[in-house]
């Protein structure tokens, strides 16, 4: 190894070496004085880099689950009968209160509301119509989705009821909804979850990348030396 100023040259085995604990965006054939003066610092950047990177996709990812829960969430069947055709998984239910324009009364829900409720269609969330209904469709939205983060498997709601009370006279009503979670036959569900876990594959995949890679910059960076003493210490003659 000669030193030539501000050059100089590593052997072959010292650059393959150093080749080795760095990324594939910091490797050269040839290395300068420069290079090692600055290499720790570009090493720091990438981990930096890589983190944001990470927490970009994982955010990304996070919101394709989401929507992909959401869409699992429309093919469920429910039903308000005995279960039927099923094994059962558990009792689930959930709450929430809502405000609607003006006061209402628990008369006026007792009447065509329920009944309605009863055979919407969860696809329907997010329909443009009264408060009522669009009430009852995010509860029951959530519902789904509870039953989800419990039972991953069930594809079938069975024993559906639905409760209203009002809170006062101020027109917040408490809704509250309860089923029984089941596995039956439903090859809707089937569909929308083979779609979103290939949907979500190639991201999954791209993350274990980006933390692979900062595990090894991060294990190697103490490795790498900084300065022409450090060279034949840590890249060997």
């Amino acid at each position: 190894m000669g030193l030539f100023g501000s050059k100089f040259e590593l052997t072959g085995q010292q650059t393959k070496k150093l080749n080795s604990l760095l990324p594939e965006t910091l490797k050269k054939e040839d290395f300068t004085k420069k290079d090692f003066e600055s290499l720790a610092g570009k090493m720091q950047t990438r981990i930096y880099d890589l983190e944001n990177f990470i927490n970009r996709a994982e955010k990304n990812l996070k919101k394709i689950k989401e929507e992909g829960s959401v869409k699992i969430a429309q093919k469920i069947k429910i039903f308000n009968c005995e279960l039927h055709d099923a094994k059962p998984l558990g009792m689930v239910d959930v709450g929430g209160i809502h405000k609607f324009s003006g006061s209402t009364t628990g008369d006026r829900f007792a009447g065509g509301l329920v009944g309605y409720a009863l055979e919407m269609a969860i696809d329907d969330v997010w329909t443009k119509s009264s408060k009522q209904e669009e009430a009852v469709n995010n509860v029951k939205l959530k519902l789904i989705q509870k039953t989800l983060s419990i039972y991953p498997d069930v594809n079938m709601l069975f024993n559906f009821d639905v409760d209203f009370r009002e809170m006062g006279s101020t027109g917040s009503v408490f809704i509250y909804m309860r089923a029984t979670a089941a596995i039956g036959k439903n090859s809707l569900t089937d569909v929308a979850k083979k779609e979103l876990e290939k949907e979500i594959k190639e991201p999954v995949l791209d993350i274990q990348k980006l933390k692979l890679e900062k595990e090894f910059c991060e294990k190697n960076k103490p490795l790498l030396p900084t300065k022409k003493q450090q060279i034949e210490e840590k890249l060997g003659s």
